[in-house]
C-alpha cells in the first residue's frame, strides 16, 4: 500500500534532470513501490521543458523556478553551474519547511556558501554528483533527447551534505539516489571539487 505522494521539482531538464524524472516514473510503475512521486519540472530554455514532459519524465511543467519548488518535498537542481546562485535566490522564498534540496551542480563548496547566504534555515541542502551508468559515462552528450531511464543504473551518486542538513534529509538523499538506480557514496565537498578541477 502506498503512502501520500512525494512531490519533486526538477530544475534544469537537460540529460541529468530529465533522466531523474524518467527514473522516478520507472519507480512509480513498480507494483511494489512504497511511495509515489509527483514530478514537476522547469527549464528556462525554450522548448526544453515540453520536450522532457513529452518523454514522460514529468507530470507537468511550470514557467518559473519559484512555482516549481513551492510546497515540494524534494528539489533536484540540475542547472548549469553559472545559474545555480541565481536559482538559489529565485527559490528561497518558495521552499517549504524541511524541503530537501539536492544540488547536482559541478562544484559543491560555492553552493554551500550560497546556501548559507540565500536559502532559509528550514530547508536542507545535500550536494549530489552522479557518476552515471558506464554505458553513458564517456559519450559526451548532455541534451534532453539523450536522457535515459537507466542513466544512473550501475553508477554511483556522490553525496555531500551541508553540515546543517538534518539526518532525515541526508537519509532521504541516499534513498532517492538508490531509487534512481545509483549506489550512494559519501564524499567531502572539497575533495569532490578537487576531482572536478583536476
Amino acid at each position: 500500500m502506498t503512502t501520500n505522494a512525494i512531490e519533486v521539482a526538477i530544475l534544469g531538464l537537460g540529460r541529468v534532470g530529465t533522466s531523474v524524472g524518467l527514473a522516478l516514473e520507472r519507480y512509480n510503475a513498480r507494483k511494489n513501490a512504497k511511495q509515489k512521486f509527483q514530478v514537476v519540472g522547469f527549464d528556462p530554455r525554450p522548448g526544453v521543458a515540453p520536450a522532457a514532459e513529452k518523454m514522460g519524465a514529468l507530470q507537468h511543467t511550470v514557467r518559473n523556478a519559484y512555482d516549481a519548488v513551492a510546497g515540494k518535498d524534494v528539489v533536484f537542481i540540475a542547472m548549469p553551474y553559472a545559474e545555480v546562485e541565481m536559482t538559489f535566490r529565485e527559490i528561497a522564498d518558495g521552499l517549504r519547511e524541511d524541503a530537501v534540496v539536492l544540488d547536482a551542480s559541478s562544484l559543491k563548496t560555492p553552493s554551500l556558501e550560497w546556501r548559507a547566504k540565500l536559502l532559509p534555515a528550514h530547508a536542507h541542502l545535500v550536494g549530489v554528483t552522479p557518476v552515471v551508468n558506464p554505458r553513458y559515462l564517456f559519450d559526451g552528450l548532455d541534451d534532453t533527447e539523450h536522457a535515459a531511464v537507466d542513466f544512473f543504473d550501475e553508477g554511483f551518486m556522490l553525496v555531500m551534505p551541508d553540515p546543517r542538513a538534518a539526518k532525515a534529509a541526508v537519509e532521504l538523499a541516499t534513498d532517492f539516489s538508490s531509487l534512481l538506480g545509483a549506489t550512494p557514496h559519501f564524499l567531502d565537498p572539497d575533495e569532490q571539487d578537487g576531482l572536478i578541477a583536476a
